[in-house]
């Protein structure tokens, strides 16, 4: 390690060591999320609202209540390799 990479180190684990600051976490699509969160704003809405619809979606097509809906969805994320193959 040379003198600068050195300093640098030292100079980041300082300033760490001051700073109370949590670096931001950032969604899968690169913007900032709030603490805490793993999906920004933007995307936690888009996730609803696709999520929303399908289980709207298989309501109907199925015709079974949204509990059921929800279960159908819960088991084609927890199994998607089963569903790769059927295409």
């Amino acid at each position: 390690m040379n003198y600068c990479d050195a300093n640098a180190v030292a100079y980041e684990t300082a300033a760490e060591r001051y700073t109370n600051i949590d670096p931001p976490t950032l969604c899968d699509c690169g913007s900032a999320t709030e603490h805490g969160q793993v999906y920004c704003e933007d995307c936690l809405n888009n996730i609803d609202f696709v999520m929303r619809n399908a289980i709207k979606i298989l309501v109907n097509l199925s015709d079974c209540s949204e509990d059921e809906a929800e279960q159908m969805a819960c088991y084609w994320l927890e199994n998607t390799e089963e569903f790769k193959e059927r295409k």
